[in-house]
């Protein structure tokens, strides 16, 4: 039961949801990832059920709260570009998906040529690759998931990355 008086912060969500994704927008760049940061943002409303005295003091917190969130993000996200460096036409290849019969081939080929790097992979190597690559799980889920720290499965993943890379002949095969 909540005191009289007291406002909840999945309340002044509601209401402030516009705002809250205009931060969001201006601070990523972009509406779509504004939107999923906004999801973000209202599933730790919902979690951590603070209460406040009124209702400027709890729009005061969401926004500092969104805005905290949009800035990690985008450190998160300059991390991740200095980490892969030039493997991002490698994370390109893998998430394309073949429109013409010579593509299908191709990418099947590609594929077999990946899973016999996979196969030749240390065990903690393949799995955080296939955590990350295969289950969508974020660096941090899978340390967390394996219990080691999140600079290793960067490490490692890049390692899998660099191997599947070089069996493939160099970044200009995998366009």
């Amino acid at each position: 039961m909540r005191p009289a008086g007291r406002v909840s912060l999945e309340s002044v969500f509601l209401e402030a949801r516009g705002d809250v994704e205009r931060v969001m927008r201006r601070r990523v760049g972009s509406s779509d990832l504004a939107a999923d940061l906004v999801h973000d943002v209202y599933l730790k409303c919902r979690r951590n059920g603070i209460e406040f005295p009124d209702r400027q003091d709890a729009r005061a917190y969401l926004l500092r709260m969104a805005s905290n969130l949009a800035i990690d993000h985008v450190r998160v996200e300059g991390r991740r570009t200095v980490i892969l460096g030039d493997l991002a036409p490698v994370y390109e290849s893998f998430d394309k998906q073949a429109t013409s019969p010579e593509a299908y081939a191709l990418a099947s080929d590609k594929a077999r040529q990946i899973e016999a790097v996979l196969v030749g992979l240390p065990k903690l190597t393949r799995e955080m690759f296939v955590l990350v690559r295969l289950h969508g799980m974020t660096h941090v889920e899978v340390a967390q998931h394996l219990g080691v720290s999140k600079s290793l499965v960067d490490k490692y993943v890049r390692q899998a990355l660099l191997r599947c890379r070089d069996a493939l002949g160099g970044l200009d095969m995998l366009d």
